[in-house]
């Protein structure tokens, strides 16, 4: 269990340039010093990624969760219940987060300029 939870967690210590990407430069003409709005949807990219990356093993974990509980139950309905109930919200959830990165690609790229829609954290 704690294996999964590591794994689930990593890319937030993996990357070492941290949430934040701006105010970290040490000439204020340089372009790691700007934050901007640019700055800003990378931030939100960063964050909806993270949430995919994390979402996904604690999803996986879960529907494996409610298929064992659905495969237990013998005679008993109520444990049916409870797996479908946690089919459901898991599956919901996951729908959630992967709609929310959609949003967020849809809104970017059709609001900014050009040059922005061309650029590496919309890909």
């Amino acid at each position: 269990m704690m294996l999964c939870l590591a794994g689930a967690l990593s890319p937030f210590f993996a990357g070492a340039q941290g949430l934040v990407n701006c105010g970290t430069g040490t000439y204020k003409d340089s372009s790691e010093y700007d934050c901007n709005f640019t700055k800003a949807v990378e931030m939100i990219n960063t964050l909806i990624s993270y949430m995919i990356v994390v979402a996904m093993p604690i999803s996986a974990i879960a529907f494996a969760y409610a298929g064992w509980l659905y495969l237990s139950a013998v005679d008993n309905p109520g444990q049916v219940t409870k797996a479908k109930h946690v089919f459901i919200s898991v599956g919901i959830g996951f729908i959630l987060i992967l709609s929310g990165w959609l949003i967020f690609k849809l809104i970017a790229t059709e609001f900014l300029d050009l040059k922005y829609k061309d650029s590496t954290y919309l890909n």
